[in-house]
C-alpha cells in the first residue's frame, strides 16, 4: 500500500509518497523543478529499495543526469525510475 507520507522531511516540500514500510519506494511527482541535487542527497539517505520521479520535476538537465551517480554512491541498492 502506498500512502502520502507527512513524516518523511523531504516530503514537506514535494509530492512524495511512501510505501507503509517507508524503505521500500519514494515517488516524487513535483512539478517545475523542485528535484534539486540536496533533496536527492537527502532522499538517498533512507535508502529506498525504489525512487520514483516525475521527469518535469527536475530543477536542470544536470540534476536529473547526476541522480543517478547521487544514489549510486549513497544507496547503491535503489532503483530509479523517471516517468
Amino acid at each position: 500500500m502506498i500512502s502520502r507520507s507527512e513524516s518523511f522531511h523531504p516530503a514537506r516540500n514535494c509530492g512524495i509518497y511512501a510505501s507503509a514500510d517507508a524503505a521500500k519506494i519514494h515517488i516524487c511527482f513535483v512539478k517545475n523543478g523542485g528535484i534539486t541535487e540536496d533533496f536527492v542527497k537527502e532522499l538517498s539517505k533512507y535508502e529506498p529499495l525504489r525512487v520514483v520521479f516525475r521527469d518535469a520535476g527536475f530543477k536542470n538537465d544536470s540534476v536529473k543526469i547526476n541522480v543517478e551517480q547521487i544514489f549510486k554512491l549513497m544507496s547503491p541498492h535503489t532503483d530509479i525510475k523517471t516517468i
